[in-house]
């Protein structure tokens, strides 16, 4: 009973202490297993009034240990995101994405002032361990029986599964030296294997680097103090071996990559890695975005809107920049990048001089508290080197994560805390207030929208439509509404409507493929070919990365228009690009049917038959056993 007592029982007082605490872990098991998305509204709300409440609950208790530099920083990123609000191109998703930094900035206050005693923080780590080890037994599970081809788990992508398990492998390695009892000590070291496993098998090239530079900071470390010189060549030879071992495994990830993510690879019509040459691709394009708004960018959190409007390269698509900095400098222009970049450069630094000076005998009284501050900065040089070629601080998960692991390893530097001062504290309530009242009108619009979605898949057109308006209301700046209600005319057959309403949401999202295919169909509908083809084509050239159905219409059209040339040039190339291995055509059917496309590979074949009358395109169709429908050609 008193084991158990002292397992869910942190030694922290006071109970408030404790609240905070229960909550950072309840809250990391939440988004972990249940909700990832951070552009769903309610998400991004629900963590900015919890963050904010225990700010207040804190700030009414006394004062507050704030660290003073790296808080500083951060601050002056907050004020920036502020500023930024009147020059963004998207004011709703910049809002979204303010308040997300500013839960992180709360968190990060909370977790130094909180999390600062070194018994708090092991049992934190050691509930955190359990957490990680049922989330990764899951994901293995999911691996296994061949639910996933790379391990993802219940996180969006397998970078981002990486991304989580960066944090938790130095976290079970420190406890296999932190332990005493042997039962311990094998319990951490098999749960370590476990997690490295994991991080194997998700694939990610990334994780791979950023996992070797934790295995050095940690070795080095290890070599300091727990070593004799005598040992220094094996250790030498020791970090040799593993960043060899990291460059074949780098290697080998290559080759599996592309034969098991065969179907993202081949958007540009071979087969090849999509992250290798498409992120150069990206990242020498954000770069030049960097410069079109070069002071205070485009706004935080339009990254994906910037490049529709700005690619070069309609094939690929690209929300977010897969690097966190060069990313921030788009949408933050050299205000805001600088900031950021000053923030995470500065905490690394801090930490390698860190190791540096504290080397010598007198440290040797403080190993383990001075371990865990050094494996937790592991930790967080894992995540700073995978954010330079991935996303996962996009995840609600990796993004409290950071921010509580920053919190915690603050507390190494003792000349960092002070007190922070009454009308900052004061001053970040009432933005807080404001921002939250703010989205509370777009959360509550959010809700409209799912009601009114609901009531459309049920035929219920007429209260859908109310929803829809009543979502408008509150949030002008959603072209979503405006989507849905011109589905409603379109049903309706009231084709001016829809294209009125299709209109209206083009104002607000013109680089949206999906508004633009919309308006096509509608001209087709009308039998206006040549206003649907250049819709079509606007489509087509801003995004057919994520959707085959942007080159399919097209086709189509050319084909109804008799330009026999370009309607199988466009087949054709929906062949190449969405099945490019015929014996596999079946399951790539099912792959894109699972994801809501209407994609026909007999129907492929048949419109190609008929616009060239080569029997080779027949043969190919009579061997499919999937429904075959023809409607290119057919007159007016």
């Amino acid at each position: 009973m008193n084991f158990i007592k002292k397992l869910i029982n942190p030694p922290i007082e006071p109970f408030v202490f404790k609240i905070y605490i229960y909550w950072v872990l309840i809250t990391i098991t939440a988004f972990l297993f249940f909700s990832q998305n951070i552009s769903n509204t309610s998400n991004i709300l629900i963590l900015s009034i919890l963050s904010f409440g225990f700010f207040i609950l804190r700030f009414l208790r006394g004062d507050i240990k704030f660290p003073s530099k790296f808080g500083y920083i951060f601050l002056a990123f907050i004020i920036f995101c502020i500023i930024s609000l009147f020059f963004t191109i998207n004011f709703y998703t910049s809002i979204l994405y303010f308040l997300y930094y500013l839960s992180g900035f709360f968190i990060l206050i909370l977790s130094f002032d909180i999390l600062s005693d070194i018994k708090t923080v092991r049992w934190f780590f050691g509930i955190l361990l359990f957490i990680a080890s049922v989330f990764t037994l899951y994901s293995i599970y999911n691996y296994i029986i061949g639910y996933d081809v790379r391990l993802t788990g219940t996180l969006l992508s397998p970078d981002i599964a990486a991304g989580f398990l960066l944090f938790i492998i130095p976290i079970s390695l420190y406890f296999t030296i932190a332990y005493k009892s042997t039962f311990s000590r094998l319990m951490s070291i098999f749960l370590s294997i476990l997690f490295i496993t994991a991080l194997y098998i998700t694939f990610s090239r990334g994780a791979y680097i950023s996992f070797l530079i934790e295995m050095i900071i940690m070795l080095i470390v290890l070599y300091k103090y727990f070593f004799k010189k005598k040992l220094q060549y094996i250790i030498l030879i020791l970090i040799t071996i593993l960043f060899s071992f990291s460059l074949s495994l780098l290697h080998s990830s290559v080759s599996n990559r592309i034969s098991l993510s065969h179907i993202s690879s081949v958007t540009s019509g071979t087969v090849q890695s999509l992250s290798v040459n498409d992120r150069l691709d990206v990242y020498e394009k954000s770069i030049e975005l960097t410069f079109v708004k070069p002071i205070f960018g485009f706004g935080i959190g339009t990254f994906g809107e910037v490049f529709l409007k700005y690619q070069n390269r309609p094939w690929v698509y690209f929300k977010y920049t897969h690097n966190q900095y060069l990313e921030m400098f788009v949408e933050g222009g050299i205000i805001g990048g600088g900031i950021f970049l000053l923030f995470f450069s500065y905490l690394f630094l801090k930490g390698i001089i860190d190791i540096y000076r504290k080397r010598g005998d007198k440290y040797r009284e403080r190993v383990p508290k001075y371990l865990l501050y050094i494996f937790v900065f592991a930790s967080l040089s894992g995540t700073m080197s995978h954010s330079m070629i991935d996303y996962d601080w996009y995840s609600i998960t990796i993004f409290f994560l950071l921010m509580v692991f920053i919190g915690i390893y603050l507390n190494n530097f003792k000349d960092l805390g002070f007190i922070l001062k009454k009308y900052i504290s004061f001053s970040l309530l009432i933005i807080s207030f404001v921002m939250i009242l703010l989205s509370l009108d777009f959360f509550y619009a959010e809700n409209l929208m799912s009601v009114g979605i609901a009531q459309y898949n049920k035929g219920n057109l007429i209260e859908a439509k109310y929803q829809f308006k009543n979502s408008l209301k509150f949030n002008p700046y959603n072209s979503l509404p405006y989507v849905w209600l011109a589905s409603i005319y379109k049903d309706n057959r009231l084709y001016k409507k829809s294209l009125s309403n299709l209109s209206y949401a083009k104002s607000i999202d013109p680089y949206n493929a999906d508004i633009l295919y919309r308006i096509g169909s509608i001209y087709t509908y009308e039998g206006k070919n040549m206003e649907a083809l250049k819709y079509y084509s606007k489509a087509y050239n801003f995004n057919h990365y994520s959707n085959p159905k942007y080159v399919l219409s097209l086709a189509e059209t050319y084909g109804m228009l008799k330009n026999t040339k370009e309607a199988i040039k466009l087949y054709k190339l929906a062949i190449h690009k969405y099945f490019p291995l015929n014996n596999t055509y079946k399951s790539y059917q099912e792959f894109y049917k699972l994801n809501g496309f209407d994609l026909n590979l007999g129907y492929i074949y048949t419109n190609l038959y008929i616009l060239t009358h080569n029997i080779k395109y027949k043969k190919e169709a009579s061997k499919l056993v999937i429904p075959i429908k023809t409607f290119v050609i057919k007159k007016k």
